[in-house]
Parts: structure tokens; C-alpha cells; sequence
């Protein structure tokens, strides 16, 4: 499918939402003035005449008559901020409409494409809007389901008094330890697979201990607290207990005071009693074990490199340290799995003492083996994986489960999400500050990101550590230096 625009800030959005309707088809961007090639074409031009603009959608596809659509919308004046945004709604809605009209599939989050609706249904009631016109905005203008936007609005009521806005006092940091002890066939992180290689560990924990002692330097000189510390990978256990320790006792010494601590455990078979109590020991309060699937058949399938038997192995050992929330991820659209595996799956997981559930749907990422091998793995349909994610909602509910945090991804079975579910005051910090975007993010590690909030122009800016470990690992003073002139430099220009 090819893709055509007169606007090259809304390329990437309206391929995506072409993918609403197409999947996994390649879309190809090419420029207006690209000849014919006979294939299947959307195009999406914005004219602005007299305070409006003019929203021209097309589609035709190969044999078959060519659709139009056009909408009008005032031209936003103001900020280019509040402009560009302005404009990407319109343009989106317009491709969208047409596409909905000519294929007539309902997509159940409507025409957004963006990773987090919750925070355009707080965007909208911050514009002016009531909480009533906001979830009227949601499912009459931008068609999304009843269900969806409920939940939505539902995501809202249980971040209140966790969520902090416009917080410059504070930041998150996320420390990575990419390590694996096997790669997952749908994975598409950077991360170093320990079954085929145990090179870099002692390197690389090494250079992560200088540059979180640098960034505890640097956000002392900057006058901030830090909030949440999140611990994730890969998988940090992956590396075992001498080195996972010497950086939980690194963060220790780096920052003092109370924050939430949270390490991603993750693969249960890199767990054990005293790799749990060693995490505890040094002040983490939250852990994530993560099996994603309780069938063997299909932790084979996927790569996983453990069993069943070992989550609840894990998960008992885990019991009996006074850690305040256990959290379990779980996938549902994985290779082989329909409704019966998930439900059997869920039965398990509703009988183990967790305090958060995270519920994924399955994202098919261009870089994981699982997209190169399409063709040998049978994945269930798009009615299949819905029905998995409300009997997933249920089952959370029958836990005395809120949701309370979601996001989506690019390329997700049936346009889904991936929902977050808490006992009552079990909330993650860390996760409603990602999602929602409320603070900035001292990122250390390969591939990690930063994040800095610039409140008086609601803008950030990202800067990413080196990809890979061994690039990490030999460019880490240049990394070192270029987040101390990120948040500085940066910060004191802009005063």
C-alpha cells in the first residue's frame, strides 16, 4: 500500500492509521510527485483556505474505482504546538472515515493510533471540556467503542492521587540490563542472549555503575528528587546475583530517601529464594514475574526457556518475602493460543497471591523472528484475541482488579491495548508516570531513553543512550557526558 501526502509531519501517523485497516501490509511513503506504479494508493492532502483547512482523503485500490472524502476544520491559530496536534486529529479522521466507509471495519479504539489514549482523553477535558463531553469527543467524533472509552475513563479515576502534574522537582529513572537468558520470538528489544553468549556482563555492569554515579551527581546538581526507580531489561536477574546486586546497592548509595523501587524479575527461571531475598534486601519493594503464558507447549514455541512449574515455583518463593506488589504479565495472541489456553492460563494466574496483572496483546514487531517466520506460526484471529482480553478484564475484576494504566503499540493483534490491573493502592508510580508522560525520565543503560519535560511549552525531548551492549559499553563516557549536557545545558539555556 502506498501512501501520499502534501503534509511530511503526518506521514508516519496516517501510515498508521492505514495499518488500522491493512495489518501488517507494508506501507510505502513516497512523495506526491512519485510516478504511478498500479498499486494500492491512500493519499491525504490538507489545503488551508480562508481560516480552514481542507482535508482531502482518497484511496483506490488496484482494479477498482478511486473514493474520496473531504473534511473541513478551522485552521488552529496559537502555538505550532497546539497547531501541528490540531492538524494531525483532522488529517487522521479524515483518512480514517474514508477507510472505515470503504472497508466497513470498526477498529474498537476508533481512529487513535497513539500509544496513550488516556492521555488525549485528559487532553480533552484539559482544552475545556467536561468528563462527559470528553468520553462524548472519544466515542462520537473519534469512534471509539463505548467499551473502550469506559475504560479509558475508568484508567482516570484510578490515577487519582498517584498522578502528579507538571512535577519538575522530581524524575523517574529506568536503569536497563539487557540480558536475556533466551531471546523470545517476539521480541524486538536489543538485548544479549546469554544461551549463545555470556560476554559484556562484567563490562557491562561495570560501566552502568559509573554512569549512575554520575547521574545521581547529575540530579543533585539539578535540585531533583527522584520518584520511582524501575529496573528493567531484557531480564536484570539474567545476569545473576552478584552482579543484579552490586547495582541495586549502586541505586541505594546513589539516591537515598523514599521512592517506589521496582525490579522487572521477570523470567522465573532465573529466580530462586535467595536471589528474591538478595532484591529485597536492598529496599525493592515491587516485582514483576512474568510467564505470559502457563501453557509448556507454547513456552516452547515462543523460546522461553522454562515452564509453568517454574512461575509457580518463583511465585512461592516470592510469597513469602513481604515484597508490597507482586505484578505477572501475561500475553494473549501468542503462536498456538486461542480462548481455551487463555482461559486455563487466567485460571492459574487468578489463584496466585499477585497484587498487579499486566495483560498484553500480542504486537507482531518488524524486528522479531517472529515476523520474519510469519508464515510458520499460526496466530489466532482478531475476534479471538478480543475475546481473550474481556475474559482477561473479568478475571481481573474478579480479583478485586482495577485497571490502571494502558498503552498500545504499532502493529498489535486487532488494534487492541495492553492494560495494567491493581488491588486497591497497589499502583505502580513508575507506570502511570510513563504512560501518562508527567515526568522527566534519567534513563541508564544500553538503548535506554531520557526524557525531559519542558511544562511551559507541554513538549519533551528524548535523548537515547547507545543500542547495543558493546556499543554501550566502549562509548559510555561519550553517553555520560551527553545526558550531563541533555538536562544541564539544556535546562539553563532555556531560563
Amino acid at each position: 500500500m502506498r501512501l501520499v501526502t502534501n503534509q511530511p509531519i503526518l506521514r508516519e501517523e496516517l501510515a498508521d492509521v492505514v495499518r488500522l485497516f491493512f495489518g501488517l501490509e507494508p506501507v510505502a511513503i513516497v512523495s506526491p510527485e512519485a510516478p504511478d506504479t498500479g498499486e494500492g494508493t491512500t493519499a491525504l492532502f490538507v489545503v488551508e483556505r480562508g481560516g480552514f483547512w481542507y482535508m482531502t482523503a482518497s484511496l483506490r485500490l488496484p482494479g477498482e474505482d478511486e473514493t474520496i472524502r473531504v473534511l473541513e476544520a478551522p485552521a488552529q491559530t496559537g502555538g505550532d504546538v497546539l497547531r501541528k496536534r490540531m492538524m494531525r486529529r483532522y488529517a487522521k479522521l479524515c483518512l480514517y472515515r474514508l477507510l472505515k466507509e470503504r472497508t466497513g471495519a470498526a477498529p474498537p479504539w476508533g481512529s487513535l493510533t497513539g500509544i496513550r489514549p488516556t492521555r488525549l482523553l485528559r487532553q480533552l477535558m484539559e482544552e475545556g471540556r467536561t468528563r462527559e463531553q470528553a468520553h462524548e469527543y472519544f466515542t462520537g467524533t473519534l469512534d471509539v467503542s463505548a467499551e473502550k472509552a469506559a475504560l479509558a475513563t475508568e484508567i482516570l479515576d484510578a490515577q487519582q492521587g498517584y498522578i502528579r502534574f507538571r512535577d519538575d522537582s522530581s524524575v523517574d529513572v529506568y536503569v536497563g540490563i539487557t540480558f536475556c537468558r533466551t531471546r523470545c520470538l517476539y521480541c524486538s528489544f536489543i538485548s544479549v542472549d546469554l544461551s549463545k553468549t555470556n560476554r559484556w556482563v562484567d563490562e557491562y555492569v561495570e560501566a552502568l555503575l559509573r554512569e549512575l554515579e554520575d547521574g545521581a551527581a547529575l540530579l543533585r546538581e539539578m535540585g531533583r528528587t527522584v520518584r520511582a526507580v524501575y529496573v528493567g531489561g531484557g531480564t536484570p536477574t539474567a545476569i545473576g546475583k552478584q552482579h543484579l546486586q552490586a547495582v541495586l546497592e549502586r541505586i541505594r548509595s546513589c539516591w537515598d530517601g523514599q521512592y517506589e523501587f521496582t525490579v522487572e524479575a521477570g523470567r522465573p527461571d532465573s529466580l530462586d529464594a535467595d536471589m528474591l531475598a538478595m532484591i529485597a534486601g536492598c529496599g525493592v519493594g515491587r516485582i514483576s514475574i512474568n510467564p505470559q503464558t502457563m501453557s509448556d507447549a507454547t513456552l516452547r514455541r515462543v523460546g522461553r526457556g522454562h515452564t509453568s512449574e517454574d512461575v509457580l515455583r518463583a511465585m512461592d518463593a516470592a510469597a513469602h518475602i513481604p515484597f508490597a506488589a507482586i505484578n505477572m504479565d501475561l500475553i494473549m495472541g501468542l503462536p498456538g493460543e486461542g480462548e481455551e489456553e487463555a482461559a486455563r492460563t487466567l485460571h492459574i494466574v487468578s489463584g496466585l497471591p499477585i497484587h498487579n496483572l499486566t495483560v498484553h496483546t500480542l504486537a507482531v514487531k518488524r524486528s522479531s523472528a517472529l515476523h520474519e517466520t510469519l508464515s510458520e506460526f499460526s496466530l489466532p484471529d482478531a475476534a479471538t484475541v478480543e475475546a481473550c482480553i474481556a475474559l482477561s478484564r473479568r478475571t481481573a475484576v474478579s480479583m478485586g482488579m482495577i485497571p490502571y494504566y494502558l498503552y498500545r503499540q504499532k502493529y498489535m493483534t486487532g488494534n487492541l491495548e495492553n492494560v495494567g490491573y491493581t488491588l486497591p493502592d497497589r499502583q505502580c508510580l513508575y507506570n502511570i508516570d510513563m504512560m501518562e508522560e508527567t515526568h522527566s525520565v534519567a534513563a541508564f543503560g544500553a538503548g535506554g531513553i531520557s526524557r525531559r519535560m519542558d511544562f511551559s511549552r507541554s513538549v519533551h525531548e528524548r535523548l537515547a543512550n547507545p543500542k547495543g551492549v558493546p556499543h554501550y559499553i566502549e562509548r559510555i563516557d561519550a553517553a555520560i557526558e551527553k545526558k550531563r549536557v541533555f538536562f544541564i545545558n539544556r535546562t539553563n539555556r532555556r531560563k
